[in-house]
Parts: structure tokens; C-alpha cells; sequence
């Protein structure tokens, strides 16, 4: 789902600053930066997962943590 949010904001962003010509070219230009964004956010989403399965479920329970507040 994070994935499918990201990609709706790129291409909202993307149309916002193209508003006269949002073209979505094949292989050109604005399909490079939306490839590379696609890898960028599959890397992201992947360290997410894996620094989220170190959580340990038990912190779920617990609605104040004091070192959260201590930054």
C-alpha cells in the first residue's frame, strides 16, 4: 500500500509542475525519473520491512515509551 501511495503522489507532483504538458513518454525523460523513482522506492520499502521485523511485537502494546520522548 505505501508503494501504491507513493506512486499516486509521484504522479500528482509530476502533473502539478507539467500542467500545460504531462505527457507520459515511453523511454524518454519522464519514464527514466519514474523508473529511477520505482527503484528508489522499492529499496526504501524493502530497509523498511527489514528494520520493522527487529521490532518486537510487544512494543505494540505499550501506548507511551519514554525514550521516544527523549530525542
Amino acid at each position: 500500500m505505501l508503494k501504491n501511495i507513493c506512486d499516486i503522489i509521484w504522479h500528482i507532483e509530476y502533473h502539478l509542475s507539467n500542467p500545460y504538458e504531462p505527457h507520459i513518454d515511453v523511454l524518454g525523460p519522464m519514464h527514466k525519473a519514474y523508473v529511477q523513482f520505482q527503484e528508489k522506492l522499492e529499496s526504501e520499502v524493502e530497509e523498511l520491512l527489514s528494520r520493522a521485523k527487529e521490532i518486537d511485537p510487544k512494543e505494540f502494546d505499550t501506548k507511551f515509551r519514554e525514550k521516544d520522548f527523549n530525542k
